[in-house]
């Protein structure tokens, strides 16, 4: 005969409030997976600036001067130096996304949505006229021209 009380889970699916015993064992890490993370974190750097300088090292091929003249040391440290000037940039600007574009939502009022976007093609606009600025002005060492 079966009895109105609710089944209790156990196990894996159980809340963590019903499995109030439950140790979690602690992960240290050796130094062979610090390395480990370390190489990968070096290489997606080492990837992300390739692809960057990639395209401009491609852009100056066909639209500019051609490429500069580096050693392959300096070529290497470009793609490092862009790539984390990539992550970096992308870190920065990730709190101004989630203000000003995760927070649109379609019930919103158009002039919040016209506002909101309106903020997003200011900022761009002031980063874009900084650097025509600074080319302008002869602030931009030659070989970023």
């Amino acid at each position: 005969m079966p009895s109105n009380r609710p089944l209790e889970r156990t196990g894996p699916a159980a809340p963590a409030a019903q499995r109030p015993f439950v140790r979690q064992t602690s992960v240290t890490m050796k130094a062979r997976d610090l390395g480990v993370r370390l190489l990968w974190a070096i290489a997606f750097v080492f990837v992300i600036g390739v692809s960057v300088g990639g395209v401009e090292v491609i852009f100056r091929l066909f639209a500019g001067p051609g490429l500069p003249r580096w050693s392959l040391v300096i070529y290497i440290g470009a793609a490092f130096a862009l790539g984390l000037s990539s992550i970096l940039a992308e870190i920065l600007c990730h709190p101004v996304g989630r203000i000003l574009v995760d927070r649109d939502r379609v019930t919103d009022p158009l002039w919040k949505r016209s506002l909101r976007l309106f903020a997003i093609l200011m900022i761009v606009g002031a980063v874009a006229s900084g650097v025509a600025l600074a080319e302008q002005h002869g602030w931009l060492p030659r070989w970023l021209r």
